[in-house]
This record gives C-alpha cells, sequence and structure tokens, in this order.
C-alpha cells in the first residue's frame, strides 16, 4: 500500500461555506499524490456544524471535533497529531487554490533538502497581491516600517512586492498556506498553543531558522485568499494581535528588543490619541503589557456534546 504524501489540514470555525467550497473544489482534481485530508471543527455553532457533519459524510474526509476553541495554532495542532503524510499543509479555508499548487510545492520540498517550510504567491479575490512573505520583528522594523527595511537591507529583508521568478530564502511565509516536511514540523514540536491567534508563522519560522531548517517563499504557484472570514470583532482582533505580537517579541528577541518596541507603542498610541481618541484603549492595554492571560485562548466555554 502506498504512503500517504501530503496531509492536508484545514479548520473550520462557524464558516462552513467557505470550508466546504474550498475542499470540494480540491476533491474534483486529480492528482498523482497521495493525500489525505484532516478537518478540524473548532467548536463551531450548531448550524455550521450540522452542515459540516451533513456534507462530510460522503467525502474522503477525516472530521474531528473539538468541543472548545483552539485557536488557529490549537485546531492545526489537533489535526496534525492524526496527520500521516510525508509533508504538511496547513491551510485556511477562505481559499481558492488549485490543487497543482500543491503538487509543485511538494516537488520544491523534495528537491530542497534544508527547506522546512515554503509557501506560494498569495492574491486577494481581486487580483490584488497580498503579502506573501514577511520579515522577523525587530527595532528597526516596527519603527519605521518594512519598506524602510526592504530599501536599505535588501539583502536581509527581500521586498515583499516583487515579481520574483525563483523560490527566495525570506525569513517567514504567509500563514493561509504553508507547507511543512512532516519531520522538520514535528523535530521542533509543531506549533505553539500559546499563541490562540496571529504570529504563529513568524512563531515557527524563527524556530525553524534556529534549528537549521530554511524558509521559502516559492512565486512559481500561487492561491487566492479571501481574508478575515472568522475573526470576530474588529477591537478583539486588535488586542489578540498585540498579544501575540509582544508574546513573540519577548519569547525570540529578547527583553530590550521587546521594552524598546513595547514604550514606544505606548508613546505613540498617547500621542495618536490626542486626534483619535481610540488609540488611548490600546495605549491602556499595553501599559498592562498586553498579557497573555487577557487572550482569548483563556475565554472560551466547552460546548456540549454533539
Amino acid at each position: 500500500m502506498k504512503g500517504i504524501d501530503l496531509s492536508i489540514v484545514m479548520i473550520n470555525y462557524n464558516s462552513s461555506e467557505y470550508t466546504i467550497s474550498c475542499l470540494e473544489e480540491l476533491l474534483n482534481q486529480s492528482t498523482h499524490l497521495n493525500i489525505e485530508y484532516i478537518l478540524v471543527d473548532n467548536a463551531s455553532g450548531a448550524s455550521s456544524y450540522q452542515k459540516l457533519i451533513a456534507w462530510a459524510k460522503s467525502k474522503p474526509i477525516q472530521l474531528v471535533s473539538s468541543d472548545l476553541n483552539l485557536g488557529f495554532a490549537g485546531g492545526n495542532m489537533l489535526g496534525a497529531e492524526l496527520a500521516k503524510g510525508n509533508y504538511l499543509i496547513f491551510l485556511n479555508n477562505d481559499v481558492m487554490v488549485n490543487i497543482s499548487t500543491f503538487e509543485y510545492l511538494v516537488d520544491f520540498m523534495q528537491k530542497t533538502p534544508k527547506a522546512g517550510v515554503s509557501g506560494p504567491r498569495v492574491f486577494d479575490e481581486n487580483g490584488e497581491e497580498l503579502r506573501g512573505l514577511d520579515h522577523f520583528p525587530c527595532i528597526a522594523k516596527d519603527f519605521f516600517g518594512r519598506s524602510a527595511m526592504e530599501f536599505f537591507w535588501p539583502s536581509k529583508y527581500p521586498r515583499r512586492f516583487k515579481n520574483y521568478t525563483d523560490p527566495v530564502l525570506v525569513n517567514a511565509i504567509q500563514g493561509s498556506l504553508m507547507c511543512f516536511r512532516a519531520s522538520s514540523f514535528w523535530a521542533i514540536g509543531g506549533m505553539d498553543t500559546k499563541l490562540f491567534l496571529y504570529f504563529e508563522e513568524i512563531d515557527i519560522c524563527y524556530r525553524l531558522k534556529l534549528a537549521g531548517y530554511d524558509t521559502y517563499f516559492v512565486p512559481q504557484v500561487s492561491y487566492i485568499h479571501f481574508e478575515g472570514k472568522s475573526t470576530g470583532s474588529k477591537w478583539l482582533s486588535k488586542q489578540e494581535f498585540l498579544i501575540s505580537y509582544f508574546y513573540i517579541l519577548k519569547k525570540h528577541f529578547g527583553l530590550f528588543t521587546y521594552w524598546v518596541i513595547l514604550i514606544g507603542n505606548i508613546l505613540a498610541n498617547a500621542v495618536k490619541g490626542i486626534v483619535r481618541p481610540s488609540k488611548f484603549r490600546i495605549m491602556k492595554f499595553l501599559l498592562k503589557g498586553s498579557p497573555m492571560s487577557e487572550s482569548l485562548r483563556h475565554k472560551q466555554v466547552r460546548i456540549p456534546k454533539r
């Protein structure tokens, strides 16, 4: 019996229409890869979950249900623990992608032994290119922005929006489609489940780098991302963004960098708050140190068995 080449892990959270549309499109395409599909329902409401159950019954998909919203990293890790493929793709449900993109990425990883993870170009539904690659946090990046870093240090910080024709060694890739070598993924312990939302890709790409693996942006293939379909409240999303950002700063980039960026952001929001009072809310949250204890991860309630 042929082993599994690729495991596709996807999370559904109250967006079954996107999930079904994405997976239906993939299942209707032929491929030479032996692929398994693992779908994690992250404690969706009854309506979304029942729709998923009814659809998945007749599909070659392994559906696993969590009675607690585990967030992005936790939900993906629940699915990854069931995966048997030599390669893992973590795929957002709000995307449109051709299965040939998976074939290309797997082939690239097979030919590039040091590659721990790779990701393709990404566009929005209007054809505008989105950021497919990113840079690790640092003081200069936070104060002056990505574009300045790319202008002054192009060898260290590749331009995010450039018509690349060959794979590029980068710091990090977009988290909505990440292709991992399974052995590399598990060698560093997978995703950090303390992160409920945001910066998971920065965290894991940085840990891969520390372990001696490379991250590649592969521009020969692409996909469409219908962004932000399950993020909820704007303030809660912003708060979670800050929690995750300052968590990884402290975890990976040192207390000096953490404190300089934290104080700089407090002062910046204090000044901006004179014109935009909503910035004072951010300032107050930062003054508390963006505590992990206020993450949405700690506010989830188990749902009754379905």
